[in-house]
């Protein structure tokens, strides 16, 4: 999938689009479906299929105080939309001035005028332009008086449930970490680099990894989490601490991870930890030979959890 990151419609030199539209933080399956129904009716078409979508998050540049936490960077939003089988992405550069924009210039001045397109999809909720007045009524308004299709797809509904980023969101902060592959499609996952702590793993028999949680992203409860991860290329199965560690009297900065069959130093390394299952809250134990115990059962739980 080719990226074009634009701050204004002058930069667009690509005309003939089918378009998919949206914020699709997380990129989940209701994001998958609006997606995927732009690229079956741009084939049929015989067109490219795009997706037009915004950075950062508008709610951080309209209303800091209710922007959401987010389900993905940018990085991994293009990874999994690209992996569903667009043909480019346009990034539109979010400001205040882009914000106050009417939602009928931004059809007319993006839309027609410079991308010519034969198709917009949206879904149901999705609204853009000054005060959110660009909403589903508008698009098929629109769609009709400039000549595209204007195509809105309902929620996706998944065990009565109706699918958005709001509710992965939910489920991760209460730790239901279990339950989110239902609606995002895949584990919730992180990226980070891996920082030298102070070794109090090591000195329980059981090394981690440091892992600094990227700033903006959503923190699942706090507690002690089965995962996979990611390292070298590599996956390996994982117990993952995230919160405080009271037993050594610390407030932990980011997350400790100890890899099952990692005996490396990765000082310095990207790893990626994907969330499967929460095993328990954090504990304050009388002494580290107890805590070593609990963490001897918190990996046996795990092989089991990841039918090692």
């Amino acid at each position: 999938m080719e990226v074009y990151q634009i701050s204004s419609p002058e930069e667009i030199s690509i005309r003939g689009l089918f378009l998919a539209m949206g914020t699709f933080d997380g990129v989940h399956l209701g994001h998958k479906k609006v997606i995927e129904t732009t690229i079956e009716r741009a084939r049929k078409l015989g067109v490219p299929a795009g997706i037009f979508t915004f950075w950062p998050h508008p709610l951080s540049v309209l209303n800091p105080p209710r922007a959401p936490t987010l389900l993905t960077s940018l990085e991994d939003k293009l990874y999994y939309m690209g992996a569903l089988g667009a043909d480019l992405c346009l990034v539109q550069q979010f400001t205040p001035e882009f914000g106050h924009l009417n939602y009928r210039k931004f059809i007319n001045d993006y839309m027609v005028e410079k991308l010519d397109i034969r198709g917009l999809v949206v879904g149901a909720k999705f609204r853009f332009g000054a005060r959110g007045e660009g909403d589903k009524e508008k698009i098929k308004e629109a769609g009709k008086d400039f000549g595209f299709e204007p195509v809105v797809l309902e929620p996706l509904a998944i065990n009565g449930f109706s699918v958005s980023s709001t509710l992965v969101r939910r489920l991760i902060k209460a730790g239901r970490v279990a339950e989110v592959p239902s609606f995002l499609g895949r584990p919730y996952g992180i990226r980070g680099r891996v920082e030298k702590g102070e070794g109090r793993g090591s000195s329980l028999g059981f090394p981690t990894a440091n892992l600094d949680f990227p700033s903006g992203l959503t923190v699942p409860l706090q507690g002690v989490y089965s995962v996979w991860a990611r390292v070298q290329g590599k996956k390996y199965p994982g117990v993952l601490n995230l919160g405080a560690c009271p037993t050594f009297g610390k407030e932990c900065e980011g997350v400790e991870v100890h890899l099952l069959g990692l005996n490396d130093q990765i000082y310095g390394e990207e790893i990626s930890v994907l969330f499967h299952k929460y095993l328990r809250p954090v504990k304050l134990f009388p002494n580290p030979e107890d805590l070593q115990q609990q963490i001897t059962k918190d990996i046996a739980e795990t092989k089991q959890i990841l039918k090692l």
